[in-house]
């Protein structure tokens, strides 16, 4: 039992913990981001990061799941998950829904999650030939 807790809290908390960041943070005030085009940024790289939680969560499940459906299934989540957040947003009062932010919100899930394969190759090259 106590493996099995540790197993949830190791893979599925995180992802879920910062899913609820994310919401939370749709319900503030944007004001404070002033750039044009900054929040394209955020959402890149916050979905970046979404991308990598949800894709380690889902590598857990099974090794025996191929690799591209679990990077599938984890871009699919991680851009759902960004429409929600764009959706929620209509009940936030400064706040608008921008579809835009969900392609960035995919492209950055994506890349988040490329990136995090293309360093775990290179420190297991690097263990194997120290």
């Amino acid at each position: 039992m106590k493996s099995k807790r540790k197993y949830y809290v190791n893979y599925w908390l995180p992802p879920i913990i910062y899913c609820l960041m994310i919401f939370f943070q749709s319900v503030m005030d944007v004001s404070a981001v002033s750039l044009k085009g900054s929040d394209k940024i955020i959402h890149f790289i916050v979905y970046a990061f979404l991308g990598i939680l949800i894709y380690r969560a889902f590598t857990s499940v099974s090794k025996r799941l191929n690799n591209l459906l679990i990077i599938i299934i984890a871009v699919s989540v991680s851009t759902m998950i960004g429409a929600a957040d764009e959706v929620f947003q209509i009940f936030a009062p400064s706040r608008t829904i921008d579809r835009l932010d969900i392609a960035y919100d995919f492209a950055g899930s994506f890349a988040g999650i490329l990136f995090f394969l293309f360093v775990r190759k290179v420190l297991s090259y690097i263990k194997e030939h120290e």
